[in-house]
């Protein structure tokens, strides 16, 4: 099993994303991987995308939760998830 860094392994995105939404993920866990402290500036980008894929219908509230819980550690309001 892929030990993370940052990435809460608790978290499971079990669910499809739009493409920009997969490739946000697959940078954030490069940069995790290589500790690279770009991997928080990556996280805000993600809220962004999971934002507007929300606002588009394309993921719902629960899903763009998830992937702020599961990536940005900093993310004390979404541990209800």
């Amino acid at each position: 099993m892929k030990k993370y860094n940052w990435v809460n392994d608790e978290i499971n995105i079990d669910f499809k994303v739009p493409k920009s939404i997969e490739h946000q993920i697959e940078e954030l866990e490069r940069l995790d991987e290589e500790k690279n402290i770009l991997y928080f500036d990556y996280c805000d980008h993600l809220d962004v995308l999971a934002k507007n894929a929300y606002a588009e219908g394309m993921i719902t509230k629960k899903e763009w939760d998830a992937l702020v819980m599961r990536y940005d550690i900093r993310a004390e309001d979404y541990k209800d998830v």
